[in-house]
């Protein structure tokens, strides 16, 4: 049940990265803006399938990773999580630097 709940985690993580615009946003927006809706939707439903071909790729590498090394599993979790709150404080300290500045 455990591992559900990390690789629920995982999904979340990479649906968000997934929703934030980026170069495919700039690309679907080109061909909406240059050529027509069909071509953009076409290009939209392209990005899309292969995020989602990707994250399940991710996925499920990790967790044949994870089955055939439960200890990379704890290994990974105590690391993983002060990565991810050294990533958080530096995103913190600058968004309130940010802030500071006119």
């Amino acid at each position: 049940m455990q591992e559900m709940i990390a690789l629920v985690g995982i999904v979340v993580a990479l649906g968000l990265g997934a929703a934030s615009p980026g170069p495919s946003f700039v690309m679907v927006a080109r061909e909406a803006v240059a050529t027509s809706r069909l071509n953009a939707l076409a290009a939209a439903l392209g990005m899309g399938l292969g995020g989602l071909l990707f994250a399940t790729a991710a996925l499920l590498g990790l967790q044949a990773l994870f089955q055939a090394v439960p200890l990379a599993y704890l290994r990974c979790t105590g690391w993983v999580d002060r990565l991810a709150g050294a990533i958080m404080v530096g995103l913190g300290i600058r968004l309130i630097a940010g802030t500071a500045r006119p």
